[in-house]
C-alpha cells in the first residue's frame, strides 16, 4: 500500500490521458519528441500511458513482477484499455538491470519514476535490501543504451531541508557518467522539483541525465515548462543554482561535500548496492530525521538489525551457552581451551561473513532474491558436504600438516573470489539467466569445496582428543553463526561485499593459526 502502481482507466483513446503528460515524471517528454522509450518498472501502466500520450511511437516496459503484469492483463484489462496487448507497447517480465544489459537496443527515453525496494517489508528493511538499478554500474549501462541525444530521467522523493535521496542519485549518476567517460557531467544534468509542503513531508526531483550536453534551446525549454507547470528548476548548466542540490552540482569539489553530509549520499556501487539506506550509525539519534518517513525508515531500519543482533546474543547466552556451562559444571565435564572455542566461534562467523554477502552480492547479478538464495543455498551446501566427505579420507596423522595448508587454500579463494569474483560478475551481468546460474555454481564450487573441510577435521581431532568438549563447540559455532548472519549485514551495508569478503578470509586465517597451535 505504500508503493503503489496504480493502473489508469483508459479507453483507447491517448486524447483523454493528455492530463499525464503534465506530470513531473513526465518532464522529458516536454524535451524530446517521438521518443523510443524504455520505462523501468511500468506497474500498472501509468508512465506508459504517459509516454504514449506524449507523442512516443513505441515504448519497452520492463516489469520485475509476473503478477503485475498479468493483473493488467487479466481481470483489470478492459480497465487498462488492454494497454499492455497494444501493438505499440513491449512488455518483458525481467529485471530491468539484466535486460537493458543484455539488449542491442538504444533509446531516446530511459525512464525510472519512483522504483522503490519495499518487497523485504513496511519495517523498514527495505533500506538493507540491494538495488541494482541504482549503482554507479547502472548509470553506466544506462548511459551505453541511450541514442546521441538520449536522456535518462529519474524520479526519486524529495525533501527541501535535507534532499539526501536526491543528492545521492545525482552523486551515483555522476559516478556512473565519468566512467563512461564524461569529463564533466554538470553539463548533462538537468534536475527540476516539486518541493515538500506543510502538509506533504516529501516533495519530488526529477533528474534528467542527458548523454551529451544540454543545450541553450534545452535550458531554455526546462524553464519554460517547469515555469509554466508550477515547478522548480534546482539545477541546469548556466541557472543560477537553487538549495542544496544545486549547490552539490556546481562544486568544485564534491568529495568532500559527500564526505561532511550528516547523511550517506555517496555513490551507490554494485560492490555497495544500498541505495536507500542513507543513514549512518552516527546518525540514529538525529531528531530531524524523523521529519521525513523515508529517512525515518531507513533508521527503523537500522535499529531493527541492532536490535536483532541483540536479541541473537541474548538468546544464545540463555538457551546454548548457560545450559552447556551449568551442565558441565554439575557433570565436572572438561571445558575446552580458549584456542578451541575461538577456532570454531570463528568458522561460524567466518562461514556466514561469505554466505549472506554472496547471497547479496549475486542479487544483482541474478536479478531477484530468490535466484540468488535458492543458488548460493544449493552450492555452497552441495559443495561444503563434497569437501566435508572428502576431509573424511585424511587420517590423523595427516590432519596437522593438511589444516595448515587447507586453511591457506581457504584464504585464498575468499580473497580471490572478493577481488576477481565481482570482475566476473560484471562482465557476465549481460548474459542469460541459465549462463548467469552455471556461472555462479562454478565461482561458488571451490569456495563451497575447502569451507566444508575445516568443521569436521576440527570436530573429528576434538572427538578423539578431547571428547568432552564437543557439546561446547557445537554450541559455540552455532551462537556464532547465527550472530554472524546479522552481522554480515551490517557489515555489507557499511563496508561493501569485498571488504567483508576479505574479513572473512582474515577470520578463517586466524582459525586456522588457533587450530594449528591447539594441535601441535
Amino acid at each position: 500500500a505504500v508503493a503503489g502502481t496504480p493502473i489508469q482507466e483508459f479507453r483507447g483513446d491517448l486524447n483523454e490521458v493528455q492530463f499525464l503528460h503534465y506530470d513531473l515524471t513526465a518532464f522529458v517528454y516536454h524535451l524530446v519528441e517521438k521518443p523510443n522509450t524504455l520505462v523501468i518498472g511500468p506497474g500498472g501502466g501509468r508512465d506508459v500511458l504517459s509516454a504514449l500520450a506524449s507523442g512516443a511511437p513505441h515504448v519497452t516496459a520492463v516489469e520485475v513482477n509476473p503478477a503485475v503484469v498479468a493483473a493488467v492483463r487479466g481481470p483489470f484489462a478492459d480497465f487498462a484499455g488492454h494497454l499492455y496487448e497494444r501493438p505499440d507497447v513491449t512488455i518483458v517480465v525481467d529485471d530491468a538491470r539484466g535486460y537493458i544489459d543484455r539488449s542491442p537496443e538504444r533509446y531516446d527515453i530511459i525512464q525510472a519514476s519512483l522504483i522503490d525496494t519495499w518487497a523485504a517489508g513496511g519495517s523498514g528493511a527495505f533500506a538493507l535490501s540491494e538495488n541494482s538499478l541504482y549503482t554507479l554500474e547502472a548509470f553506466k549501462t544506462y548511459y551505453d543504451h541511450l541514442t546521441d541525444q538520449g536522456m535518462l530521467t529519474v524520479s526519486r522523493w524529495y525533501l527541501t531541508e535535507r534532499p539526501a535521496e536526491t543528492m545521492r542519485l545525482i552523486s551515483t549518476a555522476i559516478a556512473g557518467w565519468k566512467s563512461a567517460g564524461v569529463t564533466d557531467p554538470r553539463q548533462n544534468i538537468a534536475v527540476i522539483a516539486r518541493p515538500n509542503t506543510a502538509g506533504q513531508p516529501e516533495g519530488m526531483a526529477t533528474a534528467l541525465f542527458k548523454r551529451t550536453p544540454f543545450t541553450a534551446q534545452e535550458i531554455e525549454t526546462i524553464q519554460t515548462q517547469a515555469e509554466a507547470l508550477g515547478y522548480t528548476v534546482i539545477y541546469a548548466p548556466g541557472l543560477t543554482v537553487q538549495d542544496e542540490v544545486g549547490q552539490f552540482i556546481a562544486a568544485d569539489n564534491p568529495a568532500a561535500l559527500i564526505a561532511n553530509y550528516p547523511l550517506d549520499i555517496s555513490p551507490a556501487t554494485d560492490n555497495r548496492p544500498f541505495f536507500f539506506n542513507l543513514v549512518r550509525f552516527g546518525d540514529l539519534l538525529d531528531p530531524s530525521l524523523r521529519a521525513s518517513g523515508v529517512y525515518q525508515t531507513s533508521m527503523e531500519a537500522i535499529l531493527i538489525l541492532a536490535t536483532v543482533m541483540g536479541i541473537m546474543l541474548v538468546m544464545g547466552l540463555l538457551f546454548i551457552i548457560f545450559p552447556l556451562w551449568l551442565g558441565a559444571k554439575r557433570r565436572n565435564l572438561a571445558r575446552p581451551s580458549a584456542r578451541l572455542l575461538g577456532y570454531f566461534a570463528a568458522l561460524g562467523i567466518g562461514f556466514m561473513l561469505v554466505e549472506v554477502p554472496t547471497i547479496q552480492r549475486l542479487t544483482v547479478y541474478l536479478g531477484r532474491p530468490v535466484y540468488s538464495l535458492a543458488v548460493v543455498l544449493f552450492s555452497l551446501l552441495l559443495f561444503s558436504g563434497l569437501g566435508s566427505l572428502w576431509s573424511s579420507k585424511l587420517s590423523d596423522q595427516q590432519l596437522s600438516s593438511w589444516s595448515k595448508r587447507l586453511f591457506a587454500m581457504l584464504v585464498i579463494v575468499v580473497v580471490l573470489n572478493a577481488a576477481g569474483g565481482a570482475w566476473l560478475l560484471h562482465e557476465s551481468i549481460g548474459l542469460a539467466l541459465e549462463a548467469r546460474i552455471a556461472i555462479t555454481v562454478l565461482l561458488l564450487a571451490p569456495l563451497g569445496f575447502v569451507m566444508g573441510m575445516p568443521f569436521p577435521l576440527g570436530m573429528r581431532w576434538a572427538g578423539t582428543h578431547q571428547p568432552g568438549v564437543v557439546p561446547w563447540l557445537w554450541g559455540i559455532n552455532g551462537v556464532m553463526s547465527v550472530m554472524g548472519s546479522a552481522l554480515s549485514i551490517a557489515m555489507a551495508i557499511h563496508l561493501g561485499f569485498q571488504l567483508t569478503l576479505l574479513v572473512a578470509a582474515g577470520i578463517y586465517g586466524l582459525a586456522g593459526v588457533a587450530l594449528s597451535r591447539e594441535i601441535d
